[in-house]
């Protein structure tokens, strides 16, 4: 067991052990249950455990970003989707949940406002809506959403129209974007909609009050928004101190 775990670790980094040790411990229980095995030995394998604070948040880089937006120049219903997708990510920051889930009637043109629905226990988020983000989403509701009458404004572009029900559904949308434009993400970063919303914190991190960082990221336990804390390097440094004797 640790020789294979090893193993998964060196081809796969070594953000996939925890996975990897998931996967040998059901292993274990189910050859026990169909008696495979004469002995349970899931507790061989070891459950990982990582404090609440114990992770950094992986953010897309902003070059990365500019990078894949530029790349959707196309006018095809996908074309005019995705960009209008990405604008909405980058710009906000929100779950992808929660973008799968906004409504023709979350969005506000004569207050100029952008509702997004509330997600995994959090509060529901309330924003301005830019004139890059509302340009990208008329652009596509005109020319590129089927006409139909569901109410969520991104629809799978197949027959007939569905929307976007799933997160696999996304994160193949944005990977699959990210694979064109041939862009290589750094290590450990999501190539989901979760490596835009941490990039949209860690933008807002020590540059506005921290109260408005948890109302634009929909936390209801401001706990929830420390983390992005930790992304801020150069505020951290300034905390350090300098190691006696030593250079500074």
């Amino acid at each position: 067991i640790t020789e294979c775990l090893a193993s998964y670790a060196s081809k796969h980094g070594p953000g996939s052990r925890g996975h990897m040790q998931t996967v040998v411990r059901v292993f274990l229980r189910f050859a026990y249950y169909r008696e495979y095995l004469q002995a349970d030995l899931s507790a061989l394998s070891p459950v990982p455990r990582c404090p609440r604070m114990g992770k950094v948040a992986r953010a897309i880089p902003p070059e990365c970003i500019d990078m894949l937006v530029s790349h959707i120049t196309g006018e095809t219903p996908a074309d005019l989707r995705d960009r209008a997708i990405l604008a909405v990510l980058s710009t906000y920051g929100v779950r992808g949940v929660q973008l799968r889930r906004l409504r023709l009637d979350d969005l506000d043109w004569e207050q100029n406002s952008i509702l997004f629905p509330a997600a995994k226990g959090g509060r529901p988020i309330k924003q301005h809506l830019s004139a890059k983000v509302g340009n990208r989403i008329a652009e596509y509701l005109l020319k590129g959403r089927p006409s139909c009458s569901l109410p969520e404004v991104f629809l799978r572009t197949g027959e007939p129209a569905e929307p976007l029900t799933y997160s696999a559904q996304l994160s193949s949308i944005l990977r699959k974007r990210i694979k064109q434009a041939e862009i290589e993400l750094p290590q450990g970063v999501s190539y989901g909609s979760h490596g835009f919303r941490h990039a949209f914190a860690s933008r807002l991190y020590g540059r506005v009050p921290f109260k408005d960082i948890v109302d634009m990221l929909g936390h209801r336990d401001p706990s929830s928004t420390l983390i992005y804390g930790k992304v801020d390097v150069v505020a951290l440094a300034k905390s350090a101190l300098p190691w006696p004797g030593g250079v500074t």
